[in-house]
């Protein structure tokens, strides 16, 4: 996964010359002032609420997202019952397939607009944590693909969400 993941690391020198292009906006990005677009100015002013608001949003939901995510290995061998290499198999495969949640929630957050496709995406991740946890039924006959089901849906609903909020919060604030 991580190699496919360095793919497009290949194209590194193209992009080379397409950014060079954005050498008109490089005065723009510098501050005018030893203390603007520091980031204690989003805690002062207008931006306080707004600022406050995104930094708990963040706080919170990675605290949720990383209990259902650190406690789906124990889970899937302590409770449920499989190996260790299945669930490690099963989480490795349901994590990599859930980097699809990237482009989805890109796709998503153009066409819905960013709060909309982190809404959306936040119910689907309680459903498939709800569904992880509370599953499989103890006569299902392949928990594995049970718990594959929900874990990649868990890592989906995460990523998707990602896109939206990170887009959201930082097209929340001006650009300095």
């Amino acid at each position: 996964l991580l190699a496919i993941a360095a793919v497009p690391m290949l194209g590194l020198p193209f992009a080379g010359a397409a950014l060079d292009g954005a050498s008109a906006w490089r005065p723009a990005l510098r501050p005018t002032s030893a203390t603007e677009g520091m980031f204690w100015d989003l805690l002062r002013g207008r931006y306080r609420l707004r600022a406050m608001t995104c930094m708990m949003s963040a706080l919170f939901s990675t605290i949720a997202i990383t209990s259902a995510k650190t406690w789906s290995y124990v889970h899937a061998v302590s409770v449920v019952g499989l190996s260790p290499a299945a669930a490690s198999a099963m989480l490795l495969a349901a994590g990599g397939l859930a980097l699809v949640g990237f482009p989805l929630g890109a796709v998503w957050c153009e066409r819905l607009g960013r709060v909309p496709t982190v809404c959306c995406f936040a119910l689907l991740l309680a459903v498939t944590i709800a569904w992880s946890f509370w599953g499989p039924p103890v006569n299902a006959s392949h928990p594995i693909l049970w718990l594959g089901v929900g874990f990649c849906g868990i890592g989906l609903a995460t990523n998707a969400a990602t896109v939206g909020g990170n887009s959201s919060s930082t097209e929340s604030f001006p650009a300095g």
